[in-house]
């Protein structure tokens, strides 16, 4: 057991890195289209740790713990914080909700003006009821998301979300070994940059507060 959780720990790690390292490689963007298209200004106020591509993020369509349909095209208006993680994550996730429910706290009556977003990466066990009582034990403001298998193929498939089913000794119990960097969005969806769960919760508020 013990060697088995070290192994996920370590992949929970690793992957973020696998990721970021497949972002920075597809980072070359039109210069000339991106100085005649205001959204892909960068923020001035901040600088964060991790640069993404800065490309429109992709658009979908899920439902959250409470069973209304959500799109975030629909929330233009917002930041986003995305995130892909499990009710039973044993280690990263638990950093990545506690750290949104900061960031909710110290923004205040602003605090309508971001989104965050928990993608499930185990819809198996992941019901919208799981999931609220999840989010639940953070912040309320957290919105817990889900789907059929298509949607949920589509995003993570957008969003190039590797993930892997562990299995637990010889019983049916598993974990699931996901990418872990919170993609941060701003108002004009445009991706702009990531945290990661290791980051403390000064570093996620300064990130947001700068793309207010």
């Amino acid at each position: 057991m013990k060697s088995t959780r070290k192994k996920i720990i370590v992949a929970s790690l690793i992957i973020p890195i696998i990721i970021l390292g497949f972002f920075l490689l597809n980072s070359e963007i039109n210069n000339s289209t991106q100085d005649s298209d205001s959204r892909f200004v960068r923020p001035t106020d901040y600088t964060p740790a991790i640069v993404l591509e800065e490309k429109v993020a992709p658009d979908f369509t899920l439902v959250d713990q409470d069973g209304q349909e959500f799109t975030l095209s629909e929330s233009s208006d917002k930041i986003s914080l995305i995130y892909f993680g499990y009710t039973n994550c044993p280690d990263v996730c638990p950093l990545v909700l506690a750290n949104f429910a900061a960031v909710a706290r110290a923004l205040g009556s602003d605090s309508d003006r971001i989104q965050m977003l928990m993608i499930t990466t185990d819809p198996q066990r992941d019901t919208s009821e799981v999931l609220g009582n999840y989010v639940e034990l953070f912040d309320s403001r957290i919105r817990g998301l889900t789907g059929n298998k298509d949607q949920l193929d589509s995003v993570w498939a957008a969003y190039n979300v590797p993930f892997e089913y562990v299995r637990i000794g010889n019983g049916t119990d598993y974990l699931v070994a996901h990418f872990s960097l919170v993609l941060v969005v701003d108002k004009d969806q445009v991706l702009r940059f990531a945290f990661t769960p290791e980051m403390s919760k000064d570093d996620y508020i300064q990130g947001v507060k700068s793309l207010l």
